[in-house]
């Protein structure tokens, strides 16, 4: 489900309309620009874990780090 307001169905993730790429940022942290959607997301869980640990929150994708644990959302 796509989040409102928002270019990509992840959280932190966005769609950077003058490279034609999909760029991940965590709390004012720019991760960088990814040909994927999904990378771009589990850029964004990884970060999140390190930055926030078991307060991370995920960005919604189904597989990774946060989606192990059982909290992907």
């Amino acid at each position: 489900r796509k989040r409102a307001g928002t270019s990509s169905q992840y959280k932190g993730v966005t769609w950077a309309k003058a490279t034609g790429k999909w760029q991940a940022s965590v709390g004012g942290d720019y991760l960088g620009q990814f040909e994927f959607e999904e990378d771009a997301a589990l850029a964004y869980d990884n970060a999140a874990i390190k930055k926030y640990g078991s307060y991370a929150r995920g960005s919604g994708l189904t597989y990774g780090p946060l989606a192990a644990r059982g909290g992907s959302s």
